[in-house]
């Protein structure tokens, strides 16, 4: 997942599900242990059994005739939303409250209050629309209208008298730039600086659940999460010790993309006729060339430590080709045993990493190969 989110040109209905996972994110790492966060596709996020958050990005302000308050409200009072399941409803948004808005009392207002500004908006929107229909029959009631009369339809007093002393609004949030760079900001600190938007990119798409079978929960666990955060971390923290992968996760070529490839490595492999491992070695080469010149960078290994690495896989390999030489009986079988073993063995220990991918010794063989004053090659002969 290229880094950053934040930067893509993305449409208002992408920048919105980001968000929605951005915050997704913020709440996760708010979780205790026990407890789960669900994901709802319409743009909500569920501590299960303890809060409900509907999130909203809009960059007018929250007034009180505003959509995404009375939307959000009806929701919430709908009869198939089970509100006894939490003890809050939050309505999460980028807003500002208007000038004017009497919601901007609502969080220290007490149920009563609460109680009569929704009536008091209500009544207010109700004769406007009375004086407008009565200039023009053909009027129709805005959306707006149409979910007031729905909330306060006297057949859902006892569910609104339930509901509303849990709504709270939380204005003023962050926008999608701004969450990204809080949650870098106040989540990245152990994190190589150059590595915190991978860090970040790797949450969000942890949280997309992107293996997540149709019909089953969108959830995180605390537990999956707090292993998932423990892992990207030795990824990517300051003082890693877990060799980067990020670029032998890729695609091998395919043999007709890389056919005309004239490479000396690639050459000592058809001096083998072993065609069937050139899309391989072409992968292994140029991960391993991306991982030294990019990750080693980011992650200060000093060059000197690939170059004795580098080395250490010559003269191993040097023994292997003199004894497959002494052994041979048959210079084509025996030189694809040799490429076999050599790179099917277990590489050596590179220093300052638990471990090594074995694509990035077989990388670094073929960039020996590729060095025409090395004089090493893969083909056997018999002594």
């Amino acid at each position: 997942m290229n880094s950053s989110y934040v930067r893509q040109d993305a449409t208002a209905s992408t920048s919105g599900t980001i968000y929605h996972l951005c915050v997704a994110v913020a709440r996760c790492y708010e979780m205790r242990r026990g407890q789960k966060l669900l994901i709802e596709e319409l743009g909500d996020v569920t501590v299960e059994d303890i809060e409900q958050i509907e999130v909203k990005q809009y960059s007018d302000d929250l007034t009180d005739g505003h959509h995404n308050f009375w939307n959000t409200l009806h929701n919430w009072t709908d009869d198939a939303f089970y509100d006894d399941a939490y003890t809050s409803l939050i309505l999460h948004t980028t807003q500002n409250f208007g000038a004017k808005a009497r919601l901007r009392e609502w969080n220290d207002a007490s149920i009563n209050r609460r109680l009569e500004i929704i009536t008091e908006i209500h009544t207010e929107f109700e004769e406007a629309f009375t004086a407008k229909y009565a200039k023009d029959v053909s009027r129709k009631p805005s959306s707006v209208l149409i979910h007031q009369r729905y909330v306060m339809d006297t057949s859902r007093k006892a569910c609104l008298q339930r509901v509303v002393p849990k709504v709270w609004i939380e204005a003023r949030q962050p926008t999608l730039t701004e969450l990204y760079s809080k949650l870098k900001e106040t989540r990245t600190q152990q994190i190589l600086e150059c590595k915190q938007n991978d860090f970040l990119d790797a949450l969000i798409g942890f949280v997309c659940l992107p293996g997540k079978k149709a019909g089953e929960r969108w959830e995180i666990t605390y537990d999956a999460w707090s292993t998932k955060v423990q892992d990207l971390s030795s990824t990517y923290c300051k003082e890693t010790r877990r060799f980067p992968r990020k670029y032998y996760k890729g695609v091998i070529p395919d043999p007709l993309d890389i056919q005309h490839r004239d490479d000396l490595f690639v050459q000592k492999i058809h001096d083998i006729n072993y065609e069937t491992q050139v899309s391989k070695a072409v992968f292994d080469y140029e991960s391993t060339v991306k991982t030294i010149n990019e990750e080693f960078s980011a992650y200060q290994v000093d060059p000197e430590l690939t170059k004795v690495y580098a080395l250490t896989v010559e003269n191993r390999f040097s023994l292997e080709h003199s004894t497959a030489c002494y052994e041979c009986t048959d210079e084509i079988r025996d030189s694809h045993k040799l490429y076999n073993k050599v790179t099917g063995s277990e590489p050596p220990r590179f220093s300052g990493f638990d471990d090594v991918a074995d694509e990035f010794r077989n990388g670094i063989l073929h960039i020996s190969m590729d060095d025409a004053e090395k004089q090493m090659k893969w083909k056997v002969r018999k002594k």
